[in-house]
């Protein structure tokens, strides 16, 4: 260590003498330069130049101590000048901004009051499980570094991860056993356990069930835990998904390039549409220059999508790491249902006048997120006839536009078009821009319209896309190698898009009915809700990713990337 410490007092020394011997170099060459200007002034015709060079040249110790004092007097000044300026601006610059912090200040103070009194009142579990959340939040940003160095991140993940695959496999084999003797009663298990542990809770204890549903508890279970969940999917997903494609690529150095063509912005936007794991854009959104790019980018589409699917090794990851990502795609999609019901006027007070429906909301949350009762996959296959009624054809490889089209096919729904119009109103709003023009009429009407069109736009929508993708990556999973079909590539894809914007919209919306209390009285405060969402999903903007990418910054600088990897390699360790 000392030897170490020498090299490195040497090379901080030998670094500051390479500096030094550079700054007498600059100084010598900046001063031989203006002593040969001067030479050359000299040496001109201009009589007078060259009298006050001579002044200047010729000068005494005296001349230079006068032009200091001078310089110094003037920098003085100049400096109180400047100071008297800013006092001048800042000052009442300052008290209006004062004042107005004041006058806020005093309108939201009884917002204020009523949040605290609501804390003051709640159960006793709500108030811990804040404090704990944010003394958890301070600490872990406090000692992220301390975090990192102990693993204890890695460390409670393979705990965890021990504790739930010993349960998993004691209950598996609790059901081959009554496999054995009845496969119905072994498919109906799950459920059956279910319903007896939620019964037992509702009638054992209904108050404190109803406490929690309406709590933070509450929204843990239908909110956060899925949220969590759905961003650990992706993330997973992100992982693998790369390491394959990285693989691939590797193997085939010159896939994506076509013979007899050059290659064009058109192929650029065409690989980088295909090879982003993480896409928020719609394939061939980005419109060519000319027909002749289009073409090239429609065939590279169709190649690269083709080579991609025809391997073996490539496809079967996909199909495995989507799995989780699919099953949370169909959890907020469901949810997405309800939460339509709720926002929408005549069913959500129809909602709100049901007994026990929060409690209900809880306790069938919990039974689609739970693995065993799969209870999102079975609610999916109930509700895809209802969003074919109300929102849109979702099954079908070749749809026509009239099915595919939501607005036209919720007025017909409504019978406040006819079908002759119906067709009419797709035909003129089935281009690039349709979820621009179906939300720009909801922009300029009054705050309970828009805050319909933006449960329309921002739920409604979505939820008969994600239907739509979840589809094709079925169909696409299941046809044979080889045959015509939906590409596994667009449609995992597209599944992670709308995983992602599920996760945005609901950040978003947490945010905004946050600041509900504190901002309602700001004109278009609602309409801001509408935009937020439009942000969210047109292609142009790709907000539903940039709002994931923030979440993964925050991920990466929390708990360090490979975090997911290096606890897996823990658990093995462990269990060598």
């Amino acid at each position: 260590s000392s030897m170490d410490g020498r090299k490195t007092c040497f090379k901080a020394a030998m670094h500051a003498l390479r500096l030094v011997l550079l700054g007498v170099f600059w100084m010598f060459l900046v001063f031989s330069c203006i002593g040969g200007l001067m030479h050359l002034i000299a040496l001109s015709d201009n009589q007078e130049l060259v009298q006050e060079m001579d002044k200047r040249v010729n000068v005494g110790s005296e001349s230079v101590k006068e032009a200091f004092l001078a310089a110094g007097e003037t920098t003085w000044l100049a400096v109180k000048l400047w100071a008297h300026f800013v006092i001048v601006i800042v000052a009442p610059i300052s008290h209006e901004t004062f004042v107005f912090a004041k006058v806020q200040f005093l309108l939201v103070q009884p917002k204020l009051i009523l949040c605290w009194e609501y804390f003051l009142n709640t159960h006793w579990t709500t108030k811990v499980t804040l404090l704990g959340i944010v003394l958890g939040v301070v600490l872990v940003f406090v000692l992220q570094r301390e975090i990192r160095k102990r693993r204890y991140f890695q460390r409670v993940y393979a705990w965890f991860k021990g504790v739930n695959d010993g349960i998993a496999s004691r209950y598996r084999s609790f059901v081959d056993g009554v496999r054995q003797k009845s496969r119905t009663l072994a498919d109906l298990l799950p459920h059956l356990l279910f319903i007896f542990i939620g019964g037992s809770l509702v009638v054992l204890f209904p108050e404190a069930l109803a406490e929690f549903s309406i709590g933070l508890g509450g929204w843990m279970v239908v909110t956060g835990f899925p949220l969590i969940f759905g961003v650990r999917s992706l993330i997973l997903y992100d992982r693998k998904y790369s390491e394959h494609l990285a693989a691939f690529k590797k193997s085939k150095p010159n896939i994506g390039e076509l013979e007899g063509e050059e290659n064009t912005d058109a192929i650029s936007r065409a690989r980088n549409a295909v090879s982003t794991v993480l896409s928020s854009a719609l394939l061939g959104t980005a419109p060519p220059e000319t027909g002749k790019a289009r073409a090239v980018e429609q065939v590279y589409l169709q190649e690269y999508n083709k080579l991609v699917d025809s391997q073996d090794t490539h496809r079967s990851v996909r199909v495995a790491e989507i799995s989780p990502l699919e099953y949370w795609v169909k959890y907020w999609t469901v949810v997405g249902v309800v939460l339509l019901l709720e926002k929408l006027p005549l069913t959500g007070h129809a909602v709100a006048m049901l007994p026990f429906w929060s409690e209900f909301c809880v306790v069938w949350s919990m039974w689609l997120q739970i693995p065993g009762t799969s209870g999102a996959v079975l609610a999916f296959r109930v509700i895809v006839p209802l969003i074919e009624k109300y929102l849109g054809q979702v099954q079908g490889a070749n749809m026509s536009t009239e099915q595919r089209n939501m607005l036209a096919n919720l007025l017909c729904t409504f019978h406040i078009i006819s079908n002759e119009s119906s067709k009419k109103l797709t035909e003129i709003l089935y281009t690039g821009g349709t979820l621009l023009l179906c939300a720009l009429p909801f922009l300029f009407m009054p705050a309970a319209i828009t805050s319909i069109g933006a449960s329309l736009i921002g739920i409604g929508r979505p939820i008969l896309e994600a239907s739509r993708a979840l589809y094709s990556l079925e169909l696409a999973s299941k046809t044979p190698l080889g045959k015509p079909g939906p590409s596994l590539a667009v449609a995992c894809s597209e599944c992670t898009r709308y995983l992602e914007y599920w996760i945005a919209y609901t950040l978003i919306m947490l945010v905004h009915q946050t600041l509900d209390t504190l901002f309602y009285i700001v004109p278009f405060w609602t309409h801001s809700l509408l935009v937020l969402t439009l942000w969210l999903q047109l292609p142009y903007f790709n907000g539903a990713h940039r709002v994931f990418q923030r979440i993964l910054f925050v991920y990466s600088t929390v708990s360090g990337q490979g975090q997911l990897n290096d606890s897996s390699a823990l658990l093995k360790k462990k269990n060598k």
